[in-house]
């Protein structure tokens, strides 16, 4: 009741249909989580999902977006321009990287598939969003290429950021690149 709801009970304990005013909010208790538990089939597979997408964003993106971001903070030749390369999917907007990977993956006249060599047999052409054994791979392969991008220049801009001085005194010390950046870089 209204009452109840004026003691900070949050609005997932209640039944609402979200019209009228607060005086048609029930209280049900654990009513909607037991529900959503045991009845609703799809909430199992949406967690799993989501799981799958934290572990693949911290195991597999973003170390790579730290991978790049190294490497380019060695001052390589050309490296302002894999720089523009890797973070222009993050200024590009989310349809346009949709429509990108849209073509990519396109079952028939896709990059990939052509690749492949499988657009000539079309009996044996891979629909990479259209089969629910890998269209989740294949998203996250989509939303990873973003993803990199931003997390290499969020690095990239704390590498730079580094105090020459003390790479030098690592360096001065006998530190290889690797223990120079697990020890010295990388904590700052």
């Amino acid at each position: 009741t209204l009452r109840e709801l004026r003691e900070n009970k949050p609005l997932s304990f209640t039944s609402w249909n979200g019209f009228g005013g607060l005086d048609t909010i029930k209280f049900v208790g654990f009513e909607n989580y037991t529900n959503l538990f045991t009845k609703y089939k799809p909430f199992w597979p949406a967690l799993s999902h989501n799981i799958i997408w934290l572990v693949w964003f911290l195991v597999i993106a973003t170390p790579l977006g730290l991978f790049f971001a190294v490497l380019l903070d060695k001052g390589m030749r050309g490296s302002r321009i894999y720089q523009s390369v890797l973070y222009m999917p993050v200024v590009l907007s989310l349809a346009i990287v949709g429509f990108i990977w849209q073509l990519q993956y396109s079952p028939d006249q896709g990059f990939i598939n052509n690749v492949l060599n499988t657009t000539t047999r079309n009996d044996t052409f891979i629909d990479w969003l259209g089969n629910k054994d890998i269209n989740l791979w294949s998203v996250l392969i989509a939303a990873s290429w973003r993803h990199i991008g931003y997390v290499m220049v969020l690095y990239l801009a704390g590498l730079k950021a580094v105090d020459p001085s003390l790479r030098e005194a690592a360096q001065i010390d006998g530190a290889n690149e690797r223990q120079t950046f697990l020890k010295v870089i990388f904590p700052v």
